[in-house]
């Protein structure tokens, strides 16, 4: 559960179907995953970690100094709480962070 979107946790499909942006969240946890070689809340117990999700603000970095602020902002980008205010795939991947480090 750890990289379930708030609103599949919700199971909110009567304002805001399953899509892409669900997705989105699971990369922004996926990327915060590899920087931290854990997701979000793991030492969590994962039915706890689905009240905190909904509840509580989006994770961000243990060690923010050590990350870029590009890096930051596409963080905040595909944890945006709100479905709706996260970029599509195809803006995520044309963010400075990934299109700067694509090799």
């Amino acid at each position: 559960p750890y990289w379930m979107a708030p609103e599949v946790i919700k199971n909110d499909w009567g304002t805001f179907p399953y899509t892409c942006k669900c997705d989105i969240w699971s990369l922004g946890i996926t990327a915060i995953e590899l920087a931290e070689m854990n997701p979000p809340n793991s030492d969590m117990h994962p039915m706890r970690v689905l009240f905190y999700i909904v509840k509580n603000k989006p994770p961000v970095l243990e060690d923010p100094e050590d990350w870029s602020p590009a890096f930051h902002d596409f963080l905040q980008a595909t944890l945006a709480m709100q479905a709706l205010a996260r970029p599509t795939a195809k803006k995520a991947l044309d963010h400075e962070f990934v299109r700067d480090h694509n090799s």
